[in-house]
């Protein structure tokens, strides 16, 4: 008995990340405060194919197969809020 299996298996993701900021110009509490708001935007795909050739003395038997996903969709949102301050050349920030 011989058997020969052959897979190729292949997967690509292409993402985006999106950041947009805004700084407001008037001081809070004394710092500077900007305001983002990001998510994640992008498409996946996977696809895996193969062929399985078993023989047993002369009789042979070959299959093949393919199956294929993907998927495009965005990420949750992700506000982020940040209070800066300067001191010379030390900087905080919350």
């Amino acid at each position: 008995m011989n058997v020969d299996l052959n897979l190729s298996l292949r997967g690509q993701a292409d993402l985006m990340f999106i950041a947009p900021t805004y700084t407001f110009a008037t001081p809070v509490l004394g710092g500077q405060l900007s305001a983002t708001l990001a998510s994640v935007y992008g498409r996946n795909s996977a696809s895996i194919a193969g062929t399985l050739t078993t023989a047993v003395g002369p009789i042979v038997t070959t299959r093949n197969g393919f199956l294929e996903d993907a998927l495009v969709s965005y990420g949750d949102l992700y506000p982020t809020l940040k209070l800066k301050w300067n001191n010379g050349l030390h900087n905080y920030m919350v």
